[in-house]
């Protein structure tokens, strides 16, 4: 795996083994940071269920101001520190041990608001659709513009995003990627 674009593009990325880890291929990586764009630039970052952290790595590569990383597995926090240390991003990254979605308040209310969360829980759980709503009805959750999370083929989150937000999803062979973006008049921002 690696970094797709960005001051660290083309730079490889420490992984975990195993067969219950799926680290987002590179296509749909790519993919995604195509439809956030220019919104990546500046913006504080959250990446849940971390994993390797490529998610988070892939936004501080292509201009992020800060991203702090989230996951229970503490191998995986090592995998990610050894990552942001040897590209050098350890002053703009914060990560964090945490079960999700049961520390999603903690996590929100001690480090953010954030601009982008990414997302990418195991597949065949109800931890994407229980994170979303989770993220989506607390009133602990202003300011962000962008929600993006990954889940297998078959589910589709759109369902569960309330009045107020536009949901977009998006199919990458076994791979669904479901974006979501407050209605600016019906979700308080940061700067409002």
């Amino acid at each position: 795996m690696r970094v797709i674009a960005g001051e660290h593009g083309g730079r490889r990325l420490r992984t975990l083994a195993g067969r219950a880890l799926r680290p987002t291929q590179d296509r749909i990586r790519e993919s995604l940071f195509g439809v956030l764009g220019d919104e990546v630039a500046g913006a504080r970052v959250l990446d849940l269920f971390a994993g390797s952290g490529a998610l988070g790595i892939e936004a501080l590569s292509r201009g992020a101001a800060a991203a702090v990383f989230v996951d229970r597995d503490p191998r995986a926090l090592a995998v990610i520190r050894r990552n942001l240390d040897d590209l050098r991003l350890t002053d703009r990254a914060r990560i964090l041990r945490g079960l999700l979605p049961a520390d999603l308040k903690r996590v929100l209310s001690a480090h953010g608001p954030f601009d982008i969360i990414l997302a990418d829980p195991p597949y065949r759980t109800l931890l994407a659709r229980e994170t979303l709503v989770g993220l989506l009805t607390e009133p602990w959750f202003p300011g962000w513009r962008r929600l993006v999370v990954e889940t297998e083929r078959e589910v589709d989150l759109t369902v569960v995003a309330p009045a107020g937000v536009a949901a977009d999803r998006r199919v990458y062979g076994d791979t669904a990627v479901v974006f979501l973006r407050p209605d600016a008049n019906s979700i308080p921002r940061r700067d409002a």
